[in-house]
């Protein structure tokens, strides 16, 4: 399955199945944004799929809920 110039934005992306789904969208092309509850989870997750040299959505993109709001961080590397 090609995703090229897709972007996925990942939910749970942070840990467990999210995450793998994070590689694994990412390894078939597509930009993955990465969406989870904690933060310092998510950048990991970003972190990896950069050194693994797949790139997130321009600029990589990571967001971040809390209870009541959503936060965008764009991440440069």
């Amino acid at each position: 399955c090609h995703v090229s110039g897709v972007v996925a934005y990942v939910t749970g992306g942070g840990q467990g199945i999210g995450r793998a789904f994070a590689h694994a969208l990412g390894e078939a092309g597509a930009k993955v944004a990465v969406v989870d509850l904690v933060l310092a989870k998510a950048e990991a997750v970003v972190c990896e799929l950069s050194l693994k040299g797949k790139h997130g959505a321009d600029p990589q993109v990571l967001l971040y809920v809390s209870r009541r709001k959503i936060f965008y961080k764009p991440l440069l590397f």
